[in-house]
């Protein structure tokens, strides 16, 4: 009987000169665009006056361009803006929501790149896929048979509740872009703030 193949990847985030820690300008720019698809104009308007006036001048005022860079506490303040407001912390609308903000984000050309991926090629890619939207963190991915196991160590997301949320969502839209099919994923954050996220396909 052929054993199960186990891949596993591990790569530490580039950083760019600046601090804090920084996402790109293609993640802001996906989640604003799934927000205007999937709840309108108003409600986004809304969004952005919740927002503090740091947050809410990076992610709505400043020309924000795919490949430069915003804080991710910006980030993190915009999901949980979302989360609390149209989002109405239902998880089945997170996740409706991070399908659309990766598809938007990631464009065209990614979304097909990602789609003729297996899942073993996903998981050797996948620190890279992070380095390049992400100036800190490290990630480590494993796959073994028909399930995967995806860590985010040492980021700020692990601090905030709903940016774990967020994450573990974006991580299962992921593998259900590639050649995965009928993914399920659960996920848990340690005593070091390390989200660990568990993920199983057919």
């Amino acid at each position: 009987m052929a054993m199960p193949c186990r891949y596993s990847a591990r790569v530490m985030t580039a950083r760019v000169p600046t601090e804090p820690a920084r996402a790109r300008g293609s993640v802001v720019i996906g989640m604003k665009s799934a927000a205007l698809e999937l709840w309108g104009p108003d409600a986004v308007a809304s969004l952005a006056r919740s927002l503090s006036p740091e947050a809410r001048v990076a992610i709505f005022d400043d020309l924000l361009l795919p490949m430069g860079w915003i804080a991710e506490s910006s980030v993190v303040e915009f999901w949980r803006a979302a989360y609390e407001g149209p989002l109405g912390a239902r998880e089945e609308a997170l996740v409706r929501y991070v399908e659309r903000a990766v598809v938007h984000g990631w464009g065209r050309f990614r979304k097909v790149f990602v789609g003729l991926m297996t899942p073993a090629l996903l998981t050797e890619r996948a620190p890279a896929l992070w380095r390049h939207d992400h100036t800190h963190g490290v990630i480590e991915a494993t796959m073994l048979g028909n399930a995967g196991v995806v860590r985010l160590i040492g980021h700020e997301y692990g601090a905030s509740s709903v940016a774990c949320r967020f994450m573990a969502a974006s991580f299962h839209a992921i593998v259900a872009m590639s050649r995965a099919r009928h993914v399920t994923s659960s996920y848990s954050v340690d005593e070091r703030r390390a989200l660990t996220v568990r993920l199983a396909w057919k």
